[in-house]
């Protein structure tokens, strides 16, 4: 049966996983990524490769994965690769990032009743945002500098095509640190924003800068 239709290998390598079988687990996720490519759907693929980023523990694949489903019908599938995408930055340390990845997640979940996902993005948003709060007190909602640059930019009316040509990164990537902003900030949308205060910026008002261009 074809891996879009019935993606055992994947649940398979996921329970391997769990059980410590390292090499079982990835052995059976790779023979899902390649036998969902020849099938050749962005679903099919995606979802292998959600199992094939959580088995080896690959930030990279990851967001491959949440980059082809966020462009399929199938929003579940999403809002779980962002979920173990942003579990994955959260163990790198990136804490801006994994945030940003679970609070998709979350949002995704709620919209589609995922009920076990909405509460596990929750609770490590809210061990992020606890540790955060610990690091720096009463300026628990400090920006972070790609959070600040990105801000910086929506408040005086760029889009985000035009932030993320800017900065260098995706749209996407542009879309996430937003929602971080709205969050932290307590506000809805852009039209909110305002300019960013100095204070807010972690690196006070010079301590911007902008984000290093990718190698050509």
């Amino acid at each position: 049966m074809f891996p879009a239709m019935m993606p055992w290998r994947s649940r398979a390598a996921i329970a391997a996983d769990q059980l410590g079988k390292t090499s079982e687990a990835q052995r059976l996720a790779a023979e899902e990524l390649a036998l969902a490519r020849r099938w050749g759907t962005g679903r099919a693929v995606g979802y292998a490769l959600t199992a094939v980023g959580r088995v080896n523990r690959d930030t990279e694949v990851l967001a491959e994965a949440a980059g082809l489903l966020e462009q399929s019908a199938d929003q579940n599938a999403f809002a779980e690769a962002s979920f173990y995408l942003g579990i994955a930055y959260h163990r790198a340390r990136q804490s801006g990032e994994a945030r940003a990845e679970l609070t998709t997640a979350h949002r995704l979940a709620t919209d589609g009743g995922a009920t076990r996902l909405i509460k596990q993005a929750k609770h490590l948003i809210d061990r992020i945002d606890s540790r955060r709060s610990a690091r720096h007190g009463t300026k628990a909602n400090i920006l972070t500098v790609q959070e600040w640059q990105i801000a910086e930019r929506a408040a005086i009316g760029a889009s985000n095509r035009e932030i993320a040509d800017e900065l260098f990164v995706t749209v996407r990537t542009v879309e996430h640190y937003l929602t971080a902003v709205y969050r932290k900030l307590g506000i809805n949308g852009r039209r909110n924003l305002g300019k960013p205060s100095a204070e807010r910026h972690p690196r006070g008002p010079a301590g911007g800068g902008r984000t290093h261009p990718r190698p050509p």
